[in-house]
């Protein structure tokens, strides 16, 4: 393979373009800045990049660096980590008729699952031990098998797979669609839930979780869009969940820096380097929490996740 021209994860295309860049030195920083320790799970190039596949749309970082399953036992030491209220969760439920078989991939210790109609019929696959022995002590369904596991080991088909910011996290994509597709009855539906690449919260250098080893694609609806058909899927819709109250000061913070960077004809950096861009970086955080005071917040403003809609056509 041409290094220089690396395989999108997704369509398998090759002639994505560079948008953007992270010195690993940096990204050990920001991280090592939250309590964090990746240096086991970058590779050893000097740089990452962005890239941004001309055919599909799929942003993805390369070289490749998904994070290991100690990245998330450290992650998951901070109350923040795992919500337990998402948007997504109620976009989903109303989507999901009253009985219907579900399966959740990356269900976490079953949020989402306790939120079901009691008639569902719930299994839920999750990798973490911990989360999925949490879920087993409330009476959940939970079983510690990758997603390919459960396919070899079952014969099962659900009305619903669903998985709610998983996607972004995995190395292969392409695979994982392909495995919710096989899991769903034909004319099932898929949901698939991820921070969307088309908010505000692009625009924001130094959003480290979107960053590898945490992060490792970021998806825009056009790849949504695109994604259906490499995976036997067929598209219905995408559902971006409205701006959050939480989110308020972030979201003025990027429109600031939107502004200001496009005043000398470019756009916010990945990461904010120079001294320049962490002063304006700066501004920005405390400019963007005074307009979050102040402003109301218009419902019209879409927020950071987005849930993919798709229907399962035929078996795969």
């Amino acid at each position: 393979m041409d290094i220089d021209n690396p395989c999108c994860p997704l369509c398998r295309s090759f002639g994505s373009r560079a948008v953007g860049a992270a010195r690993r030195a940096d990204l050990v920083d920001r991280y090592r800045a939250i309590g964090v320790q990746i240096e086991s799970e970058l590779p050893a190039t000097a740089t990452i990049d962005l890239r941004r596949c001309r055919q599909c749309d799929l942003e993805f970082f390369d070289p490749p660096a998904a994070g290991s399953s100690d990245l998330y036992r450290q992650l998951e030491s901070f109350d923040w980590y795992y919500e337990t209220e998402k948007p997504e969760f109620s976009i989903a439920l109303d989507l999901i008729p009253e009985g219907a078989s579900v399966l959740e991939v990356g269900s976490g210790a079953g949020a989402f699952a306790a939120r079901l109609p009691a008639r569902c019929r719930y299994v839920g696959l999750e990798l973490n031990a911990s989360a999925a022995a949490k879920a087993r002590s409330a009476g959940i369904d939970v079983r510690v098998e990758s997603l390919d596991e459960h396919l070899a080991a079952s014969a099962s088909r659900y009305d619903v797979v669903c998985s709610f910011q998983v996607l972004e996290h995995v190395s292969d994509p392409r695979g994982f669609l392909s495995g919710c597709a096989r899991a769903a009855e034909a004319g099932g539906r898929v949901l698939i839930g991820v921070p969307s690449a088309d908010s505000f919260a692009s625009s924001l250098p130094d959003f480290i979780l979107d960053m590898p080893p945490h992060h490792v694609t970021r998806w825009s609806d056009r790849c949504l869009r695109a994604a259906a058909s490499q995976a036997g899927l067929e598209f219905v819709q995408l559902l971006p969940e409205r701006l959050r109250s939480v989110h308020a000061p972030a979201f003025w913070a990027a429109r600031l820096l939107r502004m200001a960077y496009a005043c000398v004809g470019r756009v916010p950096p990945l990461m904010a380097i120079a001294p320049g861009s962490r002063l304006l970086l700066k501004c920005a955080a405390h400019a963007g929490a005074a307009f979050a005071r102040l402003q109301p917040m218009p419902s019209r403003h879409r927020g950071i996740a987005v849930v993919a809609v798709y229907r399962k056509v035929a078996d795969s």
